[in-house]
């Protein structure tokens, strides 16, 4: 899916950018079961985009059990519930995290 024209604004316009240690293990674990092809530097290609490491911490973990129950995805939840905690921004097009009504959650469509 492609991310929609003011998140890439955004993007352009601000210097700090993330990505999860846990979405990287979600990466790998897709990529194991053969439903995504990875590259082997995967991980240094994502630094060298411009985007910084947040690494997923005891208190991330800790933090999920404040994590809807209407999230069911193991790594929706932990994402969800580090982004909660690090207080940034969290960019999804998952309708069901959409609905949640959370005030860091942010359509990545638009």
């Amino acid at each position: 899916k492609k991310l929609g024209k003011s998140v890439v604004r955004k993007l352009e316009r601000n210097s700090v950018a993330f990505f999860s240690s846990a979405s990287v293990y979600e990466l790998v674990t897709k990529g194991l079961s053969g439903k995504l092809d990875l590259p082997d530097n995967f991980v240094s290609q994502l630094s060298a985009a411009g985007l910084s490491e947040i690494a997923f911490t005891a208190e991330h973990a800790a933090q999920s059990r404040f994590v809807s129950r209407q999230i069911s995805d193991p790594f929706d939840r932990l994402l969800l519930a580090q982004a909660e905690f690090e207080q940034i921004d969290f960019y999804t097009q998952d309708a069901k995290i959409l609905s949640l009504g959370v005030d860091f959650v942010r359509d990545a469509a638009l």
